[in-house]
């Protein structure tokens, strides 16, 4: 989770199942170099396994500009799941203009922002400085 995230990609998402680690108790098993999630059309990435349950994957850039894709895993780079969760691209929004550019320091101030690609469906956070 996230489900979603920017189409320049980037972003680091957690993905919650099971069997993540199967070979755990075999020493003479070594698939670290084999565990990959894919993106449909936009390729595969190297899955970082924490346990049983909960592994990592870096998205990667939106390169076949779609709006959805689907994701898989493989624990040894052949045998692919066939869960195809879905994954959401979105344009990351840009500000053009903020009104008013000052306030007292206490805070309070509204600010109205412009831009472009704001979606009313998400929760938009604004964060002003540290």
């Amino acid at each position: 989770m996230p489900n979603y995230g920017p189409d320049n990609g980037g972003n680091v998402i957690m993905l919650k199942g099971s069997n993540y680690y199967p070979f755990k108790d075999e020493t003479s098993i070594d698939n670290f170099n084999d565990t990959f999630c894919i993106f449909e059309n936009e390729g595969k990435m190297p899955l970082k396994v924490v346990n049983s349950t909960r592994a990592y994957c870096e998205v990667p850039p939106n390169s076949a500009h779609v709006d959805l894709t689907y994701l898989d895993v493989a624990l040894n780079n052949v045998d692919w799941t066939d869960d195809h969760v879905p994954y959401f691209y979105y344009k990351p929004p840009k500000i053009t203009d903020a009104t008013p550019r000052e306030g007292p320091t206490r805070g309070g101030t509204e600010v109205h922002l412009y831009g472009t690609e704001f979606k009313s469906d998400k929760k938009i956070i604004c964060v002003f400085g540290d």
